[in-house]
């Protein structure tokens, strides 16, 4: 009987530190998605931008020298 209960242990024990690093993995992951959502938004920012400028180039203004 003491036996299966030091087997219980150790798959506890094992089962507590699987749990502790997959949750340290999805922080991880979290904070990574975070980074890559905000760097989305930036690219489409700039995408957009990009965009208009090269659909209305007329309203562009002229250089200094006209």
């Amino acid at each position: 009987m003491e036996q299966r209960i030091e087997q219980l242990e150790t798959r506890v024990a094992f089962q507590d530190e699987t749990l502790n690093r997959l949750s340290e993995i999805i922080a991880e992951q979290r904070r990574e998605l975070d980074q890559l959502q905000q760097e989305m938004a930036e690219l489409k920012a700039r995408f957009r931008e990009i965009r208009l400028s090269a659909v209305n180039p007329q309203e562009q203004e002229n250089p200094p020298h006209y």
